[in-house]
C-alpha cells in the first residue's frame, strides 16, 4: 500500500513539473507516449521486471520514481511492524 501511495505521489510530482494532468492523463511513457498496461503500473515490481526501461521504446524510466515507491513501501512496512510490536 505504501509503495502505491509513493507511486501516486511520484507521478503527481513528475507530471506537475511538466504541467501535465495527473488525473485525466492515463499512465504512459514520457518518451514515446505509449499507454502502460495495468501490470506495467505495479509499484516497484514493474520497474524491476522492466529493468528500468519502457517496454515499447526502451527509454530509461526515471530512477527517482522507483526510489520514491521503494521509500514509501519500506516506510509503510516499518510503520506496520512497529504497530504490531507495540501490541
Amino acid at each position: 500500500m505504501g509503495a502505491s501511495i509513493g507511486s501516486f505521489l511520484g507521478v503527481v510530482a513528475d507530471r506537475s513539473s511538466r504541467q501535465e494532468s495527473f488525473i485525466r492523463t492515463p499512465s504512459h511513457c514520457i518518451n514515446c507516449q505509449a499507454k502502460l498496461k495495468w501490470y506495467q503500473n505495479l509499484p516497484v515490481i514493474s520497474y524491476i521486471v522492466l529493468q528500468g526501461k519502457c517496454s515499447n521504446c526502451k527509454a530509461r524510466i526515471p530512477i527517482k520514481l522507483f526510489v520514491i515507491e521503494l521509500i514509501y513501501g519500506i516506510a509503510a512496512i516499518t510503520l506496520m511492524a512497529s504497530l504490531i510490536v507495540r501490541e
